[in-house]
């Protein structure tokens, strides 16, 4: 069994009790008569509700889905208090979910040391009639709890952190809406991390950071897109969320130091901060994007960027991937900008077409089409077809004359440059064209215009002098 180990961190007591669980043991449940009877359709929704509702009260939530017979039975149990005991009891619900209806709903009350040794013996407890009452009253709350969320609008607002890494640091607080604050970066572990302070709506915290982590996500790709790269970052031991809005500026600002534990806000020497141009930039996209009312629409642009983000992203482990990734991208614009030439000729087609569409006003050099024909041919059919990886990873032999790790621009026998400073050359362009199409697709759908990052594009293998360095002992050094 998979197990995934979360927490509501609104609901924290301030004990080390140990607590033991054991997913492959259930007690025997008892039927649930007063079980309410739901219509088809709400059965997905009242499932995950009371996920919610269960992990709220850092419950555990068990599945167990069969798929050949069709049925997942569903199972929720929380730690009881019960006469003094914060830890006495763990009283669970369990039923079975097929073809979208419940079958068998069933409870248990199950004493807590238990689950140490469920092989061991153990006193004889009772529970008053009274007692008993009051647990199946506590089962009742959380399914009504559960099934008013089907109905009732969300109405709290909770404000989750997340953490960002980005290429440049921010010097001051920087606010995409009343609902999107980004604070001052820290330096924490050699890592620029940067706050972003969201505001979303929800039954619950757990329930609202569902779409406080996608948009979150969302902010990464646009920073991606539009400066150099931002990662989203797994913060251990940092807070989860805030107790001041996300459009209280000065109160963040007062405060900023209770974001980053072990921080430190001094960058000595670092001129490189992101300007304001850069930030109305990524103000715009982010308009752009949210202005976007049609559904479809959306979700097709959420997809493209994630899939310029994912190539970025890929980068520093596998250049290849990375390639793969902006070929998909290109595609798909292709598919909703040109799809006659598409379905007629093909993708490659399709896209070469799309690139002298929209390049017009660009300074351009080299021939699209050949270009295009090395990133089909040469890269992307050469992976895909022939697991065939381009780009030095794992510092393999490429071709047998030109080894991983010498410089890209050593002569060959043959040719004036080996094969891997040509990738590389081939890989820019399309990073930089893939830029282009995708901030152009946004702007035809959104309305918007938005600011090019590059004004000449170069299809052909350009020719780049390089320089190699020893430095002795790594010590100082100037050039120019």
């Amino acid at each position: 069994m998979k197990v995934f180990i979360g927490g509501n961190p609104l609901n924290v007591r301030e004990d080390d009790t140990a607590i033991y669980t054991e997913p492959r043991y259930m007690p025997t449940p008892e039927a649930y008569e007063s079980f309410p009877i739901l219509e088809k359709g709400s059965v997905p929704e009242i499932v995950q509700h009371l996920y919610y509702v269960t992990m709220e009260q850092n419950g555990y939530t068990y599945f167990y889905p069969n798929i050949e017979a069709g049925t997942n039975l569903c199972r929720y149990e929380w730690h009881y208090d019960f006469r003094e005991e914060s830890y006495a009891l763990r009283v669970g619900l369990c039923f079975t979910v097929k073809d979208g209806t419940i079958e068998k709903p069933g409870y248990y009350i199950q004493r807590h040391e238990v689950y140490k040794d469920i092989s061991g013996e153990y006193p004889e407890f009772s529970i008053t009639e009274e007692e008993y009452s009051l647990i199946i009253e506590f089962i009742d709350s959380n399914i009504k709890e559960a099934a008013k969320r089907l109905t009732a609008e969300p109405s709290k607002e909770f404000y989750p952190i997340h953490y960002l890494e980005l290429s440049r640091p921010l010097k001051s607080i920087f606010s995409l809406n009343e609902e999107l604050t980004l604070l001052p970066s820290h330096l924490i572990e050699g890592k620029l991390v940067t706050a972003l302070v969201t505001k979303s709506e929800g039954y619950s915290y757990l329930a609202s950071k569902r779409v406080s982590d996608e948009n979150a996500y969302i902010i990464c790709a646009l920073f991606t897109l539009v400066v150099d790269h931002a990662r989203f970052l797994r913060m251990n031991g940092f807070p989860q969320v805030s107790k001041i809005a996300a459009n209280n500026h000065d109160k963040l600002l007062a405060n900023v130091e209770k974001f980053y534990p072990n921080g430190k806000s001094d960058f000595s020497g670092v001129s490189g901060y992101l300007g304001l141009e850069e930030l109305d930039n990524i103000s715009e996209l982010y308009s752009a994007y949210f202005s976007i009312e049609d559904h479809k629409k959306k979700r097709k642009l959420t997809n493209l960027l994630f899939s310029y983000y994912s190539a970025k992203e890929a980068l520093s482990l596998n250049k290849t991937l990375s390639l793969i990734s902006f070929v998909a991208c290109l595609d798909s614009i292709s598919k909703e900008c040109a799809p006659e030439i598409r379905d007629r000729d093909g993708s490659r087609k399709a896209i070469v077409h799309h690139i002298n569409e929209v390049i017009d006003g660009y300074k351009i050099k080299g021939d699209v089409d050949k270009w295009s024909k090395r990133i089909y041919n040469d890269h992307r059919s050469s992976y895909v077809h022939g697991a065939n990886i381009r780009f030095e990873e794992y510092s393999q032999n490429m071709d047998g004359k030109a080894y991983a790790g010498l410089p890209k621009a050593l002569p060959t026998s043959s040719k004036a440059v080996g094969k891997q400073y040509e990738y590389d050359s081939d890989y820019d362009t399309l990073s930089k064209i893939t830029n282009v199409l995708l901030l152009k697709y946004v702007e035809s759908i959104s309305g918007i215009k938005l600011p090019d990052k590059f004004k000449e594009i170069d299809f052909d293998v350009e020719s780049i002098p390089e320089a190699y360095f020893g430095v002795v002992n790594r010590g100082w050094f100037k050039i120019g």
